[in-house]
């Protein structure tokens, strides 16, 4: 049972609370609940993104440039295994 139906059962008899009421007195606070949620979320990913530390120009050319490299030597790596796999295959089952 919830903060907000134990305050309502206090102040009232239960015969004098209906559900509907109850139902209606819990809706309500559970709304602002959630709104709170999510201001507190926003809140502390704002706060995140004030730590990040942005690299700068230089830095970011340099990282750029040892991905591409990475990427084509990867590439090419993946393309000769193909290419004597590939080869192999047609040899052996190709007469």
């Amino acid at each position: 049972m919830g903060d907000s139906e134990k305050e309502i059962l206090n102040n009232t008899s239960i015969d004098d609370v209906t559900v509907e009421e109850l139902t209606m007195k819990t809706a309500k606070t559970s709304k602002g609940r959630k709104k709170s949620e999510k201001v507190g979320f926003f809140a502390s990913m704002k706060a995140e993104f004030k730590k990040i530390i942005w690299p700068n120009r230089q830095s970011l050319g340099r990282q750029t440039l040892a991905v591409l490299v990475c990427t084509v030597v990867l590439g090419l790596i993946i393309f000769g295994l193909d290419f004597v796999i590939s080869t192999g295959f047609d040899k052996i089952f190709v007469k």
